[in-house]
């Protein structure tokens, strides 16, 4: 995320300009809608993957639950 950041905030002071607070916010904003896809597909990606040990019967069900509900363990 700080990287999306930096490079946004390179692109501005390379246009000679001095910074203003608006930029720096714009720069904020524009890092971070940059690296929202990436994180989340990742999310997502283990959501779905996490999707049938949820509904699983069966045999092995009894070592596969705890994985993705460690909370439940109690």
């Amino acid at each position: 995320m700080v990287v999306y950041l930096h490079e946004t905030l390179d692109k501005r002071l390379t246009s000679g300009r001095p910074l203003s607070n608006a930029d720096i916010e714009e720069a904020a904003i524009e890092g971070a809608v940059q690296r929202l896809r990436p994180k989340l597909m990742t999310v997502c990606a283990v959501l779905a993957s996490l999707i049938p040990i949820l509904w699983a019967k069966g045999i092995g069900l009894d070592v596969m639950s705890p994985l993705p509900l460690p909370w439940l363990e109690e």
